[in-house]
């Protein structure tokens, strides 16, 4: 088994946000982006944060994370892949635990547009977040077949909620975030880990990228 490390493209890691409320989380989901949060080495803070006014929510992140998968090429078939952050810290006030769930993004932006809204992976409890530790989501057929054997494969870090449009217990002044390592610069960079085999060969083969 081969076992090798590509190129995630650190530039490109964002922590998009909807910006400052208050608002309700339907029209905070649907809202357009207001601004962006370019990471730095441990920086991408992701969550959402509530109002102390009720069922009102100040913002709310989703993040992307695109990996160059070009060196599987177009041959290669696919046979399993995991997708992997590092979270350094978790904060939390809400009344709820609500999963951390991956996507699948065509468009960088915090845009609804840009999401396909399907989950590529099972979604991680928050409150089974590992701190100072990598986290591993397996992605399931939708999410391989959303790597691109020849080019960028684009994945979105989303709360729960937001995938399914189902709006979470509010608490007031609360919180729920998670700090994640988003910079090529660091040890603890975001990695896709993927299992393929190419044509001819009776081996299977293991890209960390």
């Amino acid at each position: 088994q081969f076992i090798t490390m590509a190129n995630f493209i650190s530039s490109a890691c964002y922590g998009w946000y909807a910006g400052d409320g208050p608002a309700t989380f339907a029209t905070l989901r649907a809202a357009a982006q207001t601004s962006s949060d370019i990471t730095t080495a441990d920086g991408l803070v992701m969550g959402l944060t509530f109002s102390t006014t009720s069922d009102v929510l100040n913002y709310m992140h989703r993040g992307i994370f695109p990996f160059d998968t070009s060196a599987l090429g177009a041959a290669a078939t696919i046979i399993s892949a995991s997708f992997n952050i590092y979270v350094s810290a978790k904060f939390d006030t809400v009344p709820n635990n609500p999963g951390w769930g991956i996507d699948h993004y065509t468009t960088a932006g915090y845009a609804l547009a840009n999401y396909d809204g399907v989950r590529q992976a099972s979604d991680i409890a928050h409150s089974s977040i590992a701190t100072s530790s990598f986290n591993s989501w397996a992605l399931n057929a939708t999410g391989l077949s959303n790597i691109n054997k020849t080019g960028t494969s684009q994945f979105a870090l989303r709360f729960s909620h937001d995938i399914d449009n189902s709006t979470p217990t509010w608490g007031s002044g609360g919180f729920m975030l998670i700090q994640v390592a988003c910079s090529e610069t660091t040890t603890n960079k975001p990695y896709l880990n993927i299992t393929y085999t190419t044509p001819g060969g009776a081996n299977q083969f293991q890209m960390m990228i």
